[in-house]
């Protein structure tokens, strides 16, 4: 292998594609002695894009010593070069072809069958060219010397396939011209050149504008016509531009330039228009419609020093978006194009469709958000959830609004794609959505619908609030049998009955886990995972059609792949979240009895619940081995009393092999607009936007008890909280009022547990059940948080930890212990480090976590007595109605009396009308 090499970067010139590729050569930029196993794909081609005005490299090719050109393929061809490199070889010829040209065949570097790759000793000399004397760029040349197949044009040979004629300067022109992209600074605007070119009058005034903004030189008009158009400075300063018509052509370009300046930037600039500032606000404003007026006046007072009024930055906003409502029609004229372009880059777009049948379990959730563009609209998505509970998008649609029509029409769509028949074997969970439940019904009429306990939560603490209210809703869903639902509905009638009747008018079997499927491996009560992917993509809804859907797709694009990385570095055979809860199992397994009756059959107590254990079917009364397919702690009980390892009868869908086969499909990279097949027949208006009555609201409605974001912390707004001494916990004073500290510090006595209390237990998340003495050292700290905090911390006590203390309560002249109610995000709520929080939906922060109190609680259960026994209950797929309940839900009613919905009257119509028939057929 060669120490150094010479690195020939040939630009400027022209492809010939037939009847063999041949590059016609101009100009050549040189790395001289570089060392070749620095040699880099991303180096080479950022060389292309910032020295030699690319504007974005589609291929990069090397000619080999016959001729050829081979294809370079990030930096794996890279190592194919430097493996391949000989003594003889001393210089590299790369060749790159600029984004929107035509594809140069070539054949892969990996697939070459050369000894080597060059065989040049040295880099071939020519003229230099006009820019070899800039400092900048000394190793800039011009190639005389033609190479095999090729032609200088000194020689004039017969077959040269390009004009003896051919003007370098002009192609360097265009070089040049390439590089107008507007930038935060406007770098590419700092300089004019004579010979500069511009398709109309109105490009070249605003390129003038960009360079006298950039330069900060108050450039004036002296004379405009609709041919011509002269610049001049202030007085005194030798700058002139005469920008004029082409007389043989089309166009204009610099005729007159003087670009010398002696005058001091300027704070005022008349060149600094609106046209010109919105063209430059464009992108921001189009990414960001939000964006503000002073946030736009101060980008352009740090980066050019100009002062610009509020009013003439509010009228440039307003003529941004004015321009951008174009630019958003347009995007609906091209979207057939571009759903072409997905389906030939991606054919049946199978990866999401493959990953969905490769590891996933057949759960889908489905949800519908507004979109905050110019032309609103609803996004609706169907997401898959894997092992880890992380989302993953199946489907996502862009309709005029939620109806019955618009869900059936998504739903038929995704019902075919996903191949799911009538939805036997399929579990759907969503909100009660307008239209939703109904299209479900007509369409997938065998599938199990399950509904978002968060969003019955929300609606039902608009009557119920309260922090121990929530907390008896969450553990009534979390009961996984219904004995144990049974007792949350007790005792949540035991505090209001009409509250357990309120609940029961949501029917239990579409929210709660006692009457869930059991086929499908997914214990999932809230549809949290579906709000996760709309706070994921809350930039993108903002956007023009194409560009909040291409925004989507690569942030698919790009999951998939972090997903899967993220797999292949687990050390398990399971995913850590099974493993975890395998864990938890296990512990609270400690705490119970088994009894084997010789066969297959186990009882397992529990407190004061008996269980029977299937080893043959897998199943428990419990019900959470089979809506999970982790074995619960009975399970994991009767195994390891079998001397079995309860790991092994986890489902395979929470193992790694699963994993990394839903993450195995990728989605196909796809080209750029210039190659779509946009067809003017084929063009859409966008959807109707529809008013709504009054003033437009630019915050939405929140909830009395809805959690606010305050500086990064979560809190709830104090109006109508009653207060609390952080002293004394008692109610009506303040501690700086507090009688106790009045009189002197003086400590309660620790209130004791009252029999005649029937509130549920419920630790706090700090409780750990993993030894004795770290359960008593933290009984004595609430002890002393019951006391009163000590000095040094009294002045950082918050309300959280103020609710943390136990209070007393009045009943019967005794002290009872009410659980605390710490303020806690839930783990489900924070998915993928995104907080589920949406502005389209109104819920109140999660005041109790599974995790850290439901199963904390039956680590920390009593001796197991077992006197009741639960029995098996639901239908072949483990599904069942609640009967017997305590409470009867609460009827519809009007003026104090029952009373039915018209809806209700038509079916019990047409119910009569189908018997009546019925009657009159058989007579």
């Amino acid at each position: 292998m060669v120490d150094k090499v010479d690195l020939l970067f040939y630009y400027g010139g022209r492809w010939v594609l037939t009847p063999t590729v041949i590059y016609i050569k101009k100009l050549t930029h040189v790395w001289k002695e570089y060392d070749p196993d620095l040699l880099s794909y991303i180096d080479i081609c950022e060389e292309f894009h910032e020295k030699l005005g690319f504007s974005k490299v589609q291929q990069l090719l090397l000619k080999g010593p016959s001729g050829k050109y081979y294809l370079i393929e990030g930096d794996s061809g890279i190592r194919t070069i430097q493996t391949a490199l000989s003594v003889r070889s001393g210089v590299l010829e790369l060749f790159a072809v600029d984004e929107g040209d035509d594809v140069v065949p070539a054949i892969d570097i990996s697939h070459n069958n050369e000894p080597y790759l060059v065989t040049i000793d040295a880099a071939t000399e020519g003229e230099t060219s006009e820019e070899e004397n800039d400092e900048n760029e000394p190793y800039l040349v011009t190639l005389d010397a033609a190479t095999e197949g090729e032609s200088s044009e000194e020689e004039n040979d017969e077959n040269e396939p390009y004009p003896s004629d051919y003007n370098s300067e002009e192609l360097e022109s265009f070089r040049l011209e390439k590089k107008r992209e507007v930038n935060d600074q406007l770098d590419n605007f700092k300089e004019l050149e004579k010979g500069m070119s511009f398709k109309n009058l109105e490009e070249a005034k605003r390129i003038v504008s960009y360079y006298s903004i950039a330069r900060k030189v108050a450039l004036r008009v002296d004379k405009s016509d609709s041919v011509r158009v002269r610049y001049k400075c202030i007085v005194g300063c030798p700058f002139v531009c005469l920008i004029s018509e082409v007389k043989k052509g089309q166009g204009f370009e610099i005729k007159t330039l003087q670009t010398k300046h002696t005058c001091p930037e300027a704070f005022k600039n008349r060149r600094a228009t609106q046209q010109a500032l919105a063209h430059y606000f464009k992108k921001r404003v189009q990414n960001d419609h939000k964006c503000k007026v002073n946030e736009m006046r101060k980008i352009v007072d740090d980066n050019f020093r100009l002062n610009i009024s509020y009013s003439k930055m509010k009228r440039v906003k307003r003529l941004v978006l004015e321009k951008l409502d174009g630019g958003y029609v347009d995007d609906f004229n091209k979207l057939e194009g571009y759903a072409q372009e997905l389906r030939d880059s991606n054919p049946g777009t199978d990866a999401l469709k493959s990953g969905w049948r490769a590891g996933l379990r057949p759960f889908i959730g489905l949800d519908g958000t507004f979109l905050k563009g110019k032309f609103k609209g609803i996004l609706l998505v169907a997401l898959g959830q894997d092992s880890m509970k992380h989302f993953y998008p199946l489907a996502w649609a862009v309709v005029d609004r939620e109806t019955i029509r618009t869900w059936k029409w998504f739903i038929e769509l995704l019902r075919k794609s996903l191949g799911l028949a009538n939805g036997e074997g399929l579990t759907l969970m969503s909100d009660m959505q307008k239209g939703l439940i109904g299209a479900v019904g007509d369409l997938l009429p065998k599938a199990q619908h399950r509904w978002c306990a968060r969003h019955i939560e929300a609606n039902w603490s608009r009557s119920w609030s309260g922090v121990q209210m929530k907390k008896m809703f969450w553990w009534s869903a979390w009961s996984t049998y219904e004995e144990e639902f049974n007792d949350q509905l007790k005792s949540m009638g035991s505090v209001s009955k009409q509250a357990a009747k309120d609940l029961l008018w949501y029917p239990p079997q579409h929210w709660c886990r006692a009457f869930f499927d059991t086929i499908y491996k997914n214990h999932s009560c809230e549809n949290n995972f579906t709000e996760s992917f709309n706070k994921w993509i809350l930039e993108a809804r903002a956007k023009p059609i194409i560009k909040m859907l291409e925004d989507i797709r690569i942030k698919v694009m790009k999951r998939l792949k972090q997903l899967e990385e993220e797999g292949k570095r687990w050390t398990e055979k399971y995913c850590p979240y099974s493993m975890d809860l395998y864990h938890d199992f296990r512990m609270i397994a400690q705490g119970c009895q088994v009894v084997a009756n010789g066969d297959l059959g186990y009882e397992v107590a529990e407190g004061i619940d008996r269980h029977v254990v299937n080893l043959a079917t897998k199943k428990c009364t419990c019900r959470t081995w089979d809506l999970t397919g982790i074995p619960c702690p009975h399970a994991i009980k009767v195994l390891e009393h079998d001397k079995l390892e309860p790991m092994n009868e986890m489902h395979w869908w929470y193992s790694k092999e699963a994993y990394l086969f839903v993450y195995q499909p990728k989605i196909q990279p796809v080209r750029g607009e210039k190659f779509w097949k946009i067809d003017p027949s084929q063009a859409m208006q966008p959807p109707q936007i529809h008013k709504l009555v009054g003033r437009p609201k630019l915050k939405r409605v929140r909830e009395k008890d809805e959690a606010r974001k305050r500086e990064g912390l979560w809190s709830k707004s104090r109006k109508g909280l009653q207060m609390t001494c952080g002293n004394c916990s008692a109610v009506g004073h303040n501690r700086r009022r507090c009688p106790l500290l009045q009189k002197g510090r003086q400590v309660l006595p620790a209130p004791q547990p009252s029999e005649e209390n029937e509130s549920v237990f419920m630790p706090t998340p700090g409780f750990v059940a993993s030894s004795s003495r770290q359960t008593s050292q933290q009984s004595s700290q609430a002890s002393n948080e019951a006391s009163g905090p000590s000095k040094s911390k009294r002045k950082n006590v918050s309300k959280d930890k103020v609710d943390a203390i136990p209070k007393r309560s009045k009943n019967s002249g005794k002290e009872i212990v009410i659980a605390p109610s710490i303020a806690t995000v839930d783990e489900d709520e924070v998915e993928d480090g995104i907080e589920s929080e949406d502005e389209d939906i109104v819920f109140a922060p999660r005041m109790i976590s599974e995790e850290k109190t439901r199963l904390q609680m039956k680590k920390l259960q009593q001796q197991p007595c077992g006197s009741r026994r639960i029995s098996f209950r639901g239908d072949e797929n483990g599904a069942s109605i609640p009967t017997n309940l305590p409470y009867s839900p609460k009827k519809l009613t009007w003026k104090g009396k029952a009373c039915v919905t018209s809806n209700q009257l038509t079916k019990d119509k047409e119910k009569k009308i189908g018997k009546l028939k019925a009657k009159r057929g058989k007579h």
